[in-house]
């Protein structure tokens, strides 16, 4: 499951929110992880239809810094650039906390009583983003492709009235950064009263990265937490890595996981995969499996940690996987975590590339190179959304957690 850059094909609004095949029996929100019903109504507001405008940004022009009391940061751990990253300006805020290949995308938000919002951000050609105002989402956006230089922009999202609007603003978290908000003429910003629960961090490989689709907000980390209430959960994904392998960037998880996880304190970690693992000799696998579930303990004596089993892109089970399943399962559980096989949530062998007939949803799911599209990400979201709703009282807590 070697990552690669997300590729930059353009998606319709239809596809981006496009509907599950498979679909949650009942509407119950999950509680267990301190989900809120705010983040959870999301999944049900009406699409945002007012007009979204990008250009080069204007000179001129009052700004309040990115550093202003009205600004929250989801997701990122965002924190100001240094270095050569300046060069955006003195007060640019950039995603810091998830290891930068494949990593996690920023949130920004802010509340407003004027009838549009613009902010300056700073991105390369075909960058993705998009809004949320007061629950409603926007299609995706993307960055003009016309140079291959990366530059400084102002989006304006607009409203119909001037009441509080709160709105967050979404992007790729790859060398993407935030510059502050234009002061509006009429109207101003107030920091945002938002609920979006306790704070997960996912760690994981290509599929957690959101691989193979044009953002990594179109994933089923974004997908599992709004599932599950959670409006501040992050995507610590880089393609080819596991608790063994370390990919191209060589950082195994293990490596990885003091910068990327214990440093932030979240209240639940979620350890995603990995069948870049299955080639591993037995006592290597669960050497490193123990070790990093016993540094996280250690480390969040009171959180949450669920495991989960390596991805399958198949009905097929291949080679070293069962054995990688156990040896993941008794390790978390050994620390008072809790354990998810996702066996049999893939099935049949095809793929939307080359389909088969045997009757799985492999060829609905499954797009290049063994990762799933962004229909396969929503459904694999929400099954493991639906797993965790469906883990005993206290699963995944120490005893006396």
């Amino acid at each position: 499951m070697s990552g690669s850059r997300f590729a930059r094909r353009a998606l319709s609004a239809a596809a981006c929110l496009s509907s599950l095949v498979w679909a949650l029996p009942g509407t119950a929100r999950a509680v267990s992880l301190g989900g809120t019903r705010e983040v959870g109504s999301w999944a049900s507001a009406p699409p945002l239809r007012d007009p979204i405008t990008i250009r080069l940004q204007q000179a001129n022009r009052t700004m309040i810094v990115p550093g202003n009391h009205v600004f929250r940061y989801l997701n990122s751990g965002a924190g100001p650039a240094t270095g050569q990253l300046a060069r955006f300006g003195r007060y640019v805020w950039a995603a810091r906390g998830i290891t930068g290949i494949g990593a996690d995308t920023w949130s920004i938000a802010t509340a407003t009583t004027n009838n549009a919002l613009t902010l300056r951000i700073a991105g390369g050609p075909g960058y993705a983003y998009r809004f949320r105002v007061n629950g409603s989402l926007s299609p995706i956006k993307y960055l003009p492709t016309g140079t291959k230089a990366w530059r400084t922009y102002d989006v304006t999202v607009r409203f119909p009235d001037r009441g509080l609007h709160t709105v967050i603003f979404q992007m790729d978290g790859i060398h993407s950064y935030f510059n502050g908000a234009v002061k509006p003429a009429q109207g101003h910003l107030v920091a945002p009263k938002l609920n979006v629960g306790p704070r997960v961090i996912f760690l994981g490989d290509s599929w957690t990265a959101g691989a193979e689709v044009s953002a990594p907000f179109l994933g089923y980390v974004q997908d599992a937490a709004q599932d599950l209430g959670l409006g501040d959960a992050w995507a610590s994904g880089i393609g080819g890595t596991g608790y063994t392998q370390g990919g191209i960037v060589h950082l195994t998880w293990g490596m990885r996981l003091q910068s990327d996880v214990l440093r932030w304190h979240p209240a639940t970690v979620i350890f995603a995969g990995s069948a870049n693992d299955l080639t591993a000799p037995s006592a290597t696998l669960r050497n490193a499996v123990i070790s990093v579930f016993t540094r996280t303990r250690r480390a969040l004596p009171h959180a949450r940690l669920i495991a989960v089993g390596p991805w399958l892109f198949s009905g097929l089970i291949p080679p070293g996987y069962l054995a990688s399943n156990q040896i993941i399962s008794a390790a978390i559980r050994q620390v008072g975590g809790a354990f998810i096989d996702n066996q049999g949530w893939i099935t049949g062998t095809g793929s939307t590339q080359d389909p088969s007939h045997d009757g799985g949803n492999a060829s609905t799911y499954i797009g290049t190179a063994n990762h799933p599209n962004v229909a396969g990400y929503r459904y694999i979201g929400a099954r493991l959304a639906a797993a965790i709703r469906a883990l005993p009282p206290g699963a995944g807590l120490p005893v006396g957690g």
